[in-house]
């Protein structure tokens, strides 16, 4: 059994940050970079599911945040 945890709060209402890195071409381009890359990192919290269920620190109560920060 494998269990993966993706997460980036504690439950006590603190949040965390994470890094990610991008290996591309020198040559490419900061016009191409913007085009391409930008759109997937508006959009990628909605198809990679950056959200998470319920709230904390006493927060007002809801279902589910499309974002954890």
């Amino acid at each position: 059994q494998m269990l993966i945890y993706k997460n980036n709060s504690d439950r006590k209402g603190n949040s965390y940050g994470s890094h990610e890195n991008y290996l591309m071409d020198r040559r490419t381009s900061f016009k191409q970079i913007v085009e391409h890359l930008m759109p997937f990192f508006v959009t990628r919290q909605v198809y990679c599911g950056a959200g998470k269920v319920g709230s904390e620190n006493r927060s007002q109560p809801c279902d589910y945040q499309i974002s954890q920060r």
